[in-house]
């Protein structure tokens, strides 16, 4: 069972974001921590990703996308229906992951226990888009678009298949 650090807003957290940390802390082995919405620090702004998953092989960011309905995507963006049924336009959840993947990376570098002597990171990172209310069907078309490892489903997050997953995440 994967440590947790942290805690969900209750005012402000989604069902799929509840259902990722269930799913995560019941299936992740005990020497796996996640961090729940940790401040990463952008200049005078704070941002925080959904989960942080610090692994043996390193750390990887998941934003959660509680998405029922895809009506387009493209490489950059995807207008989806609500659970209202009104249509918006939303930013590439792999491409947010990956901003706050590169926020998390550029702290790391400040911390010279974990620089190589060329001056690189130690600790390998990957990022990820998690969709645990949308259709295997729908996720594989997400995943042409996106990218294969960086578009997970609910099935996803379950033993045995999450620690290779997320592994998958790391170039």
């Amino acid at each position: 069972m994967g440590e947790v650090i942290g805690y969900l807003r209750p005012d402000k957290a989604t069902y799929g974001e509840e259902l990722v940390l269930q799913t995560l802390q019941a299936s992740l082995p005990s020497d796996f921590i996640i961090y729940v919405e940790c401040p990463l620090h952008d200049g005078r702004l704070e941002r925080f990703p959904d989960f942080i998953v610090l692994a043996n092989y390193g750390v990887v960011v998941l934003e959660v996308k509680d998405w029922v309905q895809i009506v387009e995507i493209d490489k950059y963006h995807a207008r989806i229906r609500d659970r209202g049924n009104r249509t918006r336009r939303e930013r590439n959840p792999v491409h947010v992951a990956r901003d706050y993947a590169l926020l998390l990376a550029d702290e790391l570098q400040k911390v010279p226990e974990l620089l190589r002597d060329n001056r690189k990171l130690r600790v390998p990172w990957g990022y990820a888009a998690v969709f645990p209310n949308l259709p295997p069907s729908v996720l594989t078309q997400l995943r042409s678009v996106w990218g294969e490892p960086f578009v997970l489903g609910e099935a996803d997050l379950g033993q045995p298949v999450v620690t290779r997953r997320l592994k998958a995440t790391i170039p």
